[in-house]
């Protein structure tokens, strides 16, 4: 409440005493800047968080150095931690895409194997066998071809990400 009352008479006062500038390090106090160093924004994630203002307005460690540069230290350490868990994530994210197109392109050739290998109890049988092996082939290189359409923008995007490390 202190703060707010002074920036409005340093408001106020500013005009008349020709002081222009000062709005560049001190800003309004809204009720979301006033929270710690670790704690989220609710639009914020993780991976996009930010400092409050608050933190590197001059003064904000007067007295205590130390101890602002050890909770910078250890924010610092923390994002790092989160933007090698998320380079880890990418790197699984496109192995598992990877094993997605083989594990389907393998069951489509799986089901291909059973024509030939066919062995139905009752030779009428024989044909709806065949042509169910058939229709499942499609069905799993249908799929395969839905995921590569789906996912074929990834790589590009992952790029990007490791563009801006």
């Amino acid at each position: 409440m202190r703060y707010r009352t002074t920036f409005a008479a340093l408001v106020a006062l500013a005009q008349p005493l020709a002081k222009v500038g000062w709005q560049s390090e001190l800003r309004p106090l809204n009720t979301t800047d006033v929270r710690g160093m670790t704690e989220l924004l609710a639009q914020e994630s993780e991976g996009r968080r930010t400092l409050a203002w608050i933190w590197m307005a001059p003064g904000a460690g007067e007295g205590s150095a130390g101890d602002t540069q050890d909770s910078l230290r250890i924010e610092w350490c923390k994002a790092r931690a989160r933007a090698h868990r998320w380079t880890e994530e990418c790197q699984l994210l496109e192995e598992e895409m990877h094993c997605v197109l083989e594990f389907q392109e393998w069951i489509a050739s799986w089901w291909l194997d059973q024509v030939e290998g066919t062995v139905a109890r009752l030779p009428e049988h024989e044909e709806g066998c065949i042509v169910y092996a058939y229709r499942q082939a499609e069905i799993r290189r249908a799929m395969s071809s839905i995921c590569e359409r789906a996912w074929k923008d990834v790589p590009e995007w992952l790029k990007i990400e490791d563009d801006v490390d």
